[in-house]
C-alpha cells in the first residue's frame, strides 16, 4: 500500500508544513490554497469561509448549534472538539461534552451479528463536522473497527485503523501516516475521531486533524448514505462520546452489549 498523502486543501483551507488548516474568522480561501484572504475592512466571514462572497457586513445573525457569542460579538465561536450546544448559545458554559458510553460490539448473535438496528447508533455522519468521538487504545495489531450503515441498517462499508493502516472499505487503503501514530497516547485510551463531512474523510486526536482525503465519485456518494453507525472487535474498555441532540439509540444499546459495568 502506498503511504498516505495529504490531498490539496478544501476550499476555506489552506496548506502548511503539517497539513490543511482551516482559514480563522474573517478571511477566506480557494481550494488549494497555501494561504488565506483578509475580508475587506469592516466586513467579517466565519471560520472555514471560502470565498469573498462569504465576507458581509456586520449585522446581529443568530448562532447557530455548536457554536456561541457574547454580546456585541462580530462573529459566532465554535466550541471544542467534541462539544455541542443549542443555536443561540451566549457563552462558553453553554458549551457541553456528549455523554461517554462504552462501544458496543456488535458481532454477537444477541445483536444478529451487526443486524440488529438496537446494536447500533442513529447519526448522519455525512453532514456532522463534529463527526464520531472515541476513546480506544491504538497499537499495531487490534484494529479500531466501525461498521458506517444507511439509514435502513444496511451496510455502506467498513472503517478499519491501527497503527499500521488506514482502510475505508473500497475507497481507502494506505500505511497509517507518521503524524498518527506518533500522536497516540501509549500509556492509555487516545481521543480520536473521524468525520465524513462534505465528502472527506478524516481522522483526528485530540482534536488536530492528522489524515484526511477528499472522497471523489462513487466514494463521496457511497459514504454520504452513513446515516447510522457500530463498532465490531471492540472492547468495553473503549468508549464514545454520545450526542444526545444529533444521535438516536435504543434504551437496550449498553445491557445488550454486556457493558452497564463499566466505568466511563
Amino acid at each position: 500500500a502506498d503511504d498516505c498523502a495529504f490531498a490539496p486543501c478544501l476550499a476555506g483551507y489552506y496548506m502548511t508544513e503539517s497539513g490543511c488548516e482551516q482559514c480563522e474568522e474573517n478571511s477566506y480561501s480557494g481550494a488549494g490554497a497555501s494561504s488565506c484572504v483578509t475580508c475587506p475592512e469592516g466586513m467579517v466571514s466565519s471560520a472555514g469561509s471560502s470565498s469573498a462572497d462569504d465576507c458581509a457586513f456586520a449585522g446581529c445573525q443568530q448562532c447557530g448549534e455548536n457554536s456561541y457569542s457574547g454580546a456585541g460579538a462580530s462573529s459566532c465561536v465554535t466550541c471544542p472538539e467534541g462539544m455541542v450546544s443549542s443555536a443561540g448559545s451566549s457563552s462558553a458554559d453553554d458549551c457541553h461534552p456528549g455523554t461517554e458510553r462504552p462501544v458496543c460490539d456488535c458481532w454477537t448473535e444477541v445483536c444478529g451479528y451487526c443486524t440488529d438496528p438496537r446494536c447500533s447508533v442513529g447519526y448522519d455522519l455525512s453532514s456532522s463536522g463534529v463527526g464520531l468521538s472515541v476513546r480506544s487504545r491504538l497499537n499495531l495489531l487490534d484494529r479500531n473497527k466501525i461498521l458506517l450503515l444507511d439509514e435502513a441498517g444496511g451496510l455502506v462499508g467498513e472503517l478499519q485503523w491501527n497503527l499500521r493502516a488506514i482502510s475505508l472499505e473500497g475507497c481507502v487503503r494506505c500505511r497509517t501516516p507518521l503524524r498518527l501514530r506518533k500522536a497516540r497516547i501509549r500509556t492509555g485510551p487516545t481521543p480520536w475521531s473521524v468525520s465524513l463531512d462534505g465528502g472527506v474523510f478524516r481522522i483526528r486526536i485530540d482534536g488536530e486533524v492528522l489524515y484526511e482525503n477528499k472522497l471523489k465519485g462513487e466514494c463521496r456518494e457511497l459514504y454520504g448514505r452513513v446515516r447510522r453507525f457500530a463498532f465490531s472487535g471492540m472492547t468495553c474498555s473503549s468508549t464514545f462520546s454520545f450526542l444526545p441532540n444529533a444521535m438516536v439509540a435504543s434504551e437496550e444499546f449498553a445491557d445488550i452489549c454486556g457493558c452497564t459495568d463499566v466505568q466511563v
